[in-house]
């Protein structure tokens, strides 16, 4: 397989995974889907502001990169 297939298989395998977590919290207990989504904004969120940083420092320091 080619790099970019494995990427995309990989991308899929973690989706995949994820709706069957969601699937499980919703239909053993639904009052832990409050928590799981707010976990999930929470790191989505994390990983947004991260990302924005690193792109902050690479326009103050072109040096910097990643």
């Amino acid at each position: 397989m080619r790099n970019e297939d494995v990427k995309h298989v990989e991308k899929y395998k973690t989706k995949l995974r994820f709706l069957v977590r969601l699937f499980k919290f919703i239909v053993v207990d639904p009052s832990s889907l409050f928590f799981v989504l707010k976990n999930a904004i929470f790191h989505l969120n994390y990983r947004l502001n991260f990302s924005l940083l690193n792109q902050k420092k690479s326009i103050e320091n072109p040096c910097f990169n990643r």
